[in-house]
């Protein structure tokens, strides 16, 4: 059996914390999304999945798989996150031109946040 040891770490990170999501996030991503909004980290991008807790996934046909959980999770104030997902505090719309180009249009949005808060 393994053990392992906790180091203290001296210096501690004070920048900004910039945390991508979007609909494929799901199951227990979105309770980490929830997480890191309560210790201060900008979510950027589209809705999460809106199936967090234990996920079941299976396949439908050979190019569709769907996701669902049984599990009922809420926010800390007893609103619900099933269905609905987490949303992100900077939301980034996909569009057309985006899919076309092959640009990954929250990261491009993440990194100007980042620029323009420096």
């Amino acid at each position: 059996m393994k053990s392992f040891q906790f180091i203290v770490v001296k210096k501690k990170y004070k920048g900004r914390i910039v945390v991508l999501i979007d609909e494929h996030t799901g199951s227990g991503m979105e309770l980490e999304a929830m997480l890191f909004r309560s210790l201060n980290c900008t979510l950027i991008g589209r809705n999460t999945g809106g199936y967090d807790g234990s996920c079941i996934c299976f396949k439908v046909r050979n190019d569709f798989c769907a996701c669902y959980s049984g599990d009922k999770v809420l926010y800390p104030d007893g609103s619900q996150t099933q269905r609905i997902g987490i949303a992100p505090d900077i939301c980034v719309e996909r569009r057309y031109q985006d899919i076309v180009r092959s640009t990954d249009e929250i990261l491009d949005r993440a990194v100007k946040y980042i620029h323009d808060t420096e």
